[in-house]
């Protein structure tokens, strides 16, 4: 980790460099972004602590907004605001675990998921997927990794660093896997608005009502 914290620091000093390393936009904020800020700083919002689950405005347009995808939350009870998806992932599996429960996540992924499975005191059960199936899910592996420890399954949709997409039918696949052995299904959808192919949609089990998760 250090070395490549040095080679971005020696990158950062030729300005025509592209770093691929972060998720930076090659864009300036939104101006309606900027208007809602200037906006919160003039009626002082951001003068005192908002409550813990967050801005109750904030929480009733993400319901909105999820209804449009087929996706619905009562915002009073099942919406929580976080710095971030890390501290929002975080808190899920402190929540849902106990140290030395296993965790079994997709293999390439985000490096900082392990960090987080490591922190809650579980470890972290890395599955390859198949890459000469667009790195799609190997359902049978995914089945070989669980164990009596098994807590949870975590992955990120669109996942990152492979950029793939799941279909509908994998992801129904580790649905049903998962219930068959009481597993929590985790899905981490921060890129799920990164599309660059026309009528392209990601689907989303949060779109089949709980507790009927399999149609």
């Amino acid at each position: 980790m250090f070395v490549i914290k040095q080679m971005e620091l020696r990158a950062a000093k030729y300005p025509d460099v592209i770093s691929l390393a972060q998720g930076v936009p090659n864009f300036d904020t939104p101006e309606c972004i900027k208007r809602r800020v200037e906006l919160a700083l003039k009626r002082g919002i951001v003068a005192k602590y908002s409550l813990s689950p967050g801005i109750s405005e904030l929480r009733e347009l993400i319901e909105l907004k999820l209804a449009q995808e087929n996706m619905f939350y009562d915002w009073e009870k099942e919406i929580l605001i976080t710095a971030g998806s890390i501290e929002g992932i975080t808190a899920t599996i402190l929540a849902l675990t106990n140290p030395g429960d296993e965790i079994i996540i997709p293999q390439p992924t985000y490096t900082s998921y392990r960090e987080v499975i490591t922190l809650a005191g579980c470890t972290p059960v890395f599955v390859a997927l198949d890459e000469g199936k667009g790195w799609a899910f190997d359902l049978e592996k995914f089945r070989q990794a669980i164990t009596p420890k098994t807590k949870a399954i975590f992955y990120c949709n669109p996942n990152n660093p492979t950029g793939t997409i799941y279909s509908k039918e994998q992801l129904l696949g580790l649905a049903k896997l998962a219930q068959e052995h009481d597993l929590f299904l985790i899905s981490d959808e921060v890129y799920k608005d990164f599309l660059f192919e026309e009528n392209q949609k990601i689907f989303s089990l949060a779109e089949i009502p709980f507790p009927n998760l399999m149609p």
